[in-house]
């Protein structure tokens, strides 16, 4: 615990100037990444070519190909969003469903997000971040709740493509290493 507070600096000088400048710019920045439909197939293309060499050089081209043929999106976008909603009990219960038809690649997806797969990049934020981001979540105007509707779609799209390689790449070294 003490470390983890060391790391993520449990305090900061106030400059309303900068953490302005701050908040436009992540704004800005997340017209490239975020809202951009483009912006999802291009970095799943470089998420996915990344991959498939560090597979490769690290453990084999057997691995390495056995991590591209097991590319699965059919359920990616689904599950980020159900995730991302907090739809914990539909989520389980499409897993389920789709474990009982012989499809593995959900549970495998799931299990990821439970081992920190998601958090991974939501903890990063900083704690005021974290904070003004869940006082606008409580806000319910009509304005607010379009917004978040938006923000879900675009957050399950990217999400979609992220996870996708790196459930494929997890789900070929846990069968084959864990």
């Amino acid at each position: 615990e003490a470390i983890l507070t060391a790391v993520r600096k449990s305090y900061a000088n106030k400059n309303h100037l900068l953490d302005t400048a701050n908040i436009i710019t992540g704004k800005l920045g997340q017209l490239h990444t975020r809202y951009n439909v483009k912006f999802g197939p291009v970095n799943f293309t470089r998420d996915f070519i990344s991959a498939y060499f560090l597979i490769a050089t690290d453990v084999g081209l057997k691995d390495a190909n056995a991590f591209a043929m097991s590319m699965a999106f059919r359920h990616s976008f689904k599950m980020t969003r159900l995730y991302n909603d907090g739809k914990k009990v539909e989520l389980r219960k499409f897993v389920n469903e789709e474990t009982k038809k012989g499809n593995t690649y959900p549970k495998m997806f799931l299990e990821y997000l439970e081992q920190g797969g998601m958090v991974a990049y939501k903890q990063a934020l900083s704690s005021e971040a974290v904070f003004r981001e869940q006082q606008r979540m409580f806000r319910g105007d009509k304005f607010a709740k379009t917004g978040r509707q938006i923000n879900g779609f675009f957050d399950a799209y990217m999400g979609m493509f992220e996870l996708s390689v790196r459930v494929a790449a997890f789900s070929i070294l846990k069968k084959n290493y864990l």
